[in-house]
């Protein structure tokens, strides 16, 4: 059986952690957080968390912007850095502001796994994802903040006792995707950041020791 209970103290804090740091449009969001005890199933696929932006309806007893639950059974089981990661990956789905409203955002890159292991990064988003992780920077300005007007909390238990007691999920509209950010996390054991993969042969370096040159010769020019 499902049951739904009080987010932690830890998550409250990586969520108002990462605001500050990656997410300030998100400063007047007000943010709803639970624990489901385990992880559903979408189309076949494990899902251990997920974001909703909670409809006009429900904010008649719901006082939240966007609500967020993740598997109390798989955040236990993950290192520091991966809950910092899984939480962060939620956020970036939501957007927006209180004057134009707050919208859910779809994932950067939509693609199956097998077509890049067959064509490679074939596309502009594949090709910006392929930089970003090869790189693995990210660039913070500077910025004026202004006081907070948002917040962060827990359901309470008058709130969990509401969904513990309806057989429906508190999934109002199919906005995400499912999502799976850890497929190989097993629960049970400890777990470890999974090393990158090897990045593939890129054939200008090869071209360029065939011709015995520097590829700093080449300046800005595109070789192709």
């Amino acid at each position: 059986m499902i049951t739904w209970t009080e987010a932690s103290t830890e998550v409250i804090n990586i969520v108002e952690d990462l605001i500050k740091k990656h997410h300030p449009h998100l400063e007047e969001a007000r943010f709803g957080l639970m624990f489901r005890s385990e992880a559903s199933i979408s189309q076949g696929r494990k899902v251990i968390a997920k974001t909703a932006k909670v409809s006009e309806k429900d904010k008649v007893w719901k006082d939240f912007d966007f609500e967020i639950w993740i598997s109390q059974l798989d955040f236990e089981a993950m290192t520091t850095h991966q809950r910092t990661a899984l939480i962060d990956h939620e956020l970036c789905h939501c957007w927006g502001d209180p004057s134009n409203g707050w919208k859910m955002r779809t994932h950067d890159i939509e693609e199956f796994c097998i077509i890049v292991e067959r064509y490679g990064l074939w596309n502009r988003s594949l090709i910006l994802a392929g930089e970003t992780v090869a790189y693995a920077a990210q660039l913070e300005l500077p910025h004026v903040r202004k006081p907070r007007s948002g917040s962060v909390r827990s359901l309470s238990q008058e709130e969990l006792s509401r969904i513990n007691d309806n057989p429906v999920e508190p999934d109002p509209q199919p906005e995400q995707p499912a999502t799976e950010p850890f497929p190989d996390l097993d629960p049970t054991q400890p777990n470890e950041v999974p090393p990158a993969p090897e990045p593939p042969a890129d054939p200008v370096d090869d071209l360029l020791k065939d011709l015995d040159l520097d590829y700093d010769s080449l300046g800005d020019k595109d070789p192709f």
